[in-house]
């Protein structure tokens, strides 16, 4: 494990490719995985990994999770399509069917998405089987306290749910995981000679147990050499999560702490934490575990000096939009950076589409990250903070942080647990998006600034567009 800038996916890489030389030489030639949760990261890895000199070739394969899932469903002959309205229907059937005024959950004010990130997450995340199952476990990362009566009222959810897409012809994503786990667990041998998970926070249990049945075949004893788990618990963007003890992995005295940053300059870092490093998170280790957001000594130790980064206020929103452009130009004009260096990452997908569309009426050529495969292209790359995972860029744009808006703001019927919870992830999310940033990080409002920026901001040097 290390944090931000620790170099975890290189060391990741470069296990991967000393195992797919040691593969060569075994009985069977396996392949060597390389799994995360991301859909956009494998294409960025494996073009890194085609890099590497002397990295064997064809013997590492490198696909997310899910994709991974649906296609081991897929060679069984058993089709498990994803309808994503379809779910969200039968989900929003469940609800109002079972979530009604005066049960436990309508009380609590929690909202279906909550009650939805409770079943994928933890129930058949976890796996759970049986309602006395779900009545037992411990619900790691999760802060709303359930007690039996809850977990119940979940359980009848989670029924009303999946009938709902029995009867639409659809599944959910977490239920082809479970199946394919199944049939791993089933195969007569292991189907790859070791795996890396990175980012390996953001997986469910489930899914982690998938990748150790594809290794191990169906002994269930770990194969020596064979698994990399790469993660920090301080980067968690997704809902839910489990110690890797809760998984059955034994991982004392294996663990290695990765302590020296090489990404970020030691302005960019500090900031970083005053700004969002204050959040609590679950560790991965081998008990629950919450803290802030780095241990003493693992926050990273940069090896490089930089500018301050910058904080613009630009008055409102049009404003902003017309200097996001122009300083862009003017990086690029000055030679120091080229416009493939550049990075520009807002809270959700809808701002994703205007922000590209605005950069390309003013004739800056910009692509969205679900579009970018790791090969240097000349076009800013735009994408929401949970998509600028495991990327760097030289210059990061971090525009539109204003209050209410990063952290969102709470929901009138929202309990303050829930939000508590969705708070965290935000603030893990731009965490994660500030630390892409190698040289230079700007942020940037239009109206008022956001509260996290208020409380570190003399971390920041603080301008106007006229400044620059």
């Amino acid at each position: 494990r290390g944090s931000a800038g620790t170099g975890k996916t290189v060391v990741a890489l470069h296990w991967a490719a000393e195992r797919a030389r040691r593969a060569r030489e075994e009985e069977g030639n396996l392949p060597i995985l390389f799994t995360t949760f991301v859909k956009t990261l494998p294409p960025v890895f494996e073009n890194l990994y085609r890099r590497m000199p002397d990295a064997p070739e064809g013997l590492v394969e490198f696909v997310n999770i899910d994709k991974l899932a649906y296609r081991i469903c897929g060679e069984a002959q058993e089709r498990r399509w994803v309808d994503g309205n379809a779910v969200r229907e039968a989900a929003q059937s469940a609800f109002k069917a079972i979530v009604t005024p005066g049960t436990p959950l309508a009380k609590d004010g929690l909202s279906q998405q909550y009650l939805e990130d409770e079943v994928c997450k933890v129930v058949k995340g976890r796996g759970l089987d049986s309602v006395d199952e779900y009545l037992d476990v411990q619900r790691t990362g999760r802060g709303t306290r359930f007690d039996a009566s809850r977990r119940r009222q979940v359980w009848e959810f989670m029924e009303a749910w999946d009938l709902g897409m029995s009867e639409r012809g659809t599944v959910d994503y977490a239920d082809t995981m479970l199946r394919a786990l199944e049939l791993a667990q089933a195969r007569p041998g292991p189907t790859y000679r070791s795996a890396v998970i990175d980012e390996a926070q953001d997986l469910t249990l489930v899914g982690l147990q998938l990748v150790r049945a594809l290794v191990n075949g169906p002994n269930a004893a770990d194969r020596p050499d064979g698994l990399l788990i790469v993660g920090d618990g301080a980067q968690r963007i997704y809902p839910g999560a489990f110690t890797l003890r809760q998984a059955g992995v034994e991982v004392r005295g294996r663990t290695t702490v990765l302590r020296q940053n090489y990404r970020n300059t030691s302005e960019i870092l500090r900031t970083s934490m005053a700004v969002a490093g204050r959040g609590q998170f679950v560790d991965m280790g081998d008990e629950p575990e919450d803290g802030p957001r780095q241990r003493d000594g693992e926050s990273g130790e940069p090896i490089r000096s930089g500018p301050r980064p910058l904080l613009v206020d630009c008055g409102d929103d049009d404003s902003e939009n017309e200097f996001l452009a122009k300083q862009i130009r003017s990086l690029v004009d000055s030679g120091t950076v080229d416009l493939g260096d550049i990075g520009v990452f807002v809270l959700i997908n809808r701002a994703v589409s205007s922000t590209v569309r605005r950069l390309r009426n003013s004739d800056i050529p910009a692509t969205r990250l679900t579009t970018y495969d790791g090969v240097p292209t000349p076009e800013v790359k735009v994408g929401n903070y949970k998509r600028s995972k495991g990327l760097e860029f030289k210059v990061v744009f971090l525009p539109r942080v204003k209050a209410g808006y990063v952290p969102r703001e709470q929901t009138a019927r929202q309990s303050d647990e829930e939000y508590a919870e969705q708070r965290e992830l935000e603030l893990s999310e731009f965490y994660v998006a500030m630390t892409r940033a190698r040289d230079q990080l700007i942020v940037s409002f239009g109206e008022d600034p956001s509260e996290l920026l208020v409380a570190s901001i003399d971390e920041f040097e603080t301008v106007t567009p006229e400044d620059l």
